[in-house]
């Protein structure tokens, strides 16, 4: 694999998927989003759901921990434009777990990254399903949040899941809810 390559002709040294994750992994740690997202465009069949490394996850994730926005708005998008194109209803790459099992959102959440948690579930909460999965504690995003004292995030989410919320979300596989670990942390003097 080459490290020194134009950013205009990185398209034209990728030729096989395997290269793909080499060059997207390479990118993506050296933080050169241009070349990440240009890869996500060019070669969504392999790049969306393609794991940096098992204790990250995907581009996305990284580009989510390490608080890119912009970045993250184009991944996103460059992931809805091809589930438009071959009409899949679910976006599978935003469902993509790392070791953890945290998707894009449960790092967004986590991190109490407000607006990326929006742009991950969109304008009019058309993937609000995300909200539903678990990681492998058995914790959802909004569990993330209030766990990581995340006011911000947390209060979206809690917001525009209120009517979809079970009881279960704001469960750990353990048992242990929501105050269980807010007590165990003693986030209970920063109500």
């Amino acid at each position: 694999m080459t490290t020194n390559v134009d950013s205009d002709n990185i398209l034209l040294n990728i030729n096989s998927p395997d290269e793909v994750n080499d060059f997207l992994g390479e990118y993506t740690w050296q933080r050169k989003w241009k070349n990440v997202i240009m890869i996500y465009y060019a070669f969504p069949e392999q790049a969306h759901t393609a794991i940096i490394s098992d204790s990250v996850g995907t581009a996305l994730h990284v580009a989510i921990d390490l608080d890119e926005e912009d970045v993250v708005k184009e991944l996103v998008n460059a992931i809805l434009k091809h589930n438009v194109e071959v009409g899949d209803e679910r976006v599978e790459a935003l469902e993509i777990r790392n070791e953890r099992g945290d998707t894009p959102l449960h790092i967004a959440a986590s991190r109490g990254f407000d607006r990326i948690c929006k742009c991950i579930i969109g304008r009019n909460n058309e993937r609000i399903n995300l909200l539903s999965l678990k990681n492998k504690h058995g914790e959802t995003p909004l569990f993330q949040a209030a766990i990581n004292w995340r006011k911000q995030a947390f209060a979206y989410l809690a917001h525009i899941s209120q009517d979809i919320v079970d009881l279960q979300d704001l469960v750990r596989d353990n048992g242990d809810s929501i105050l269980h670990t807010a007590i165990q942390g003693e986030y209970f003097g920063k109500l």
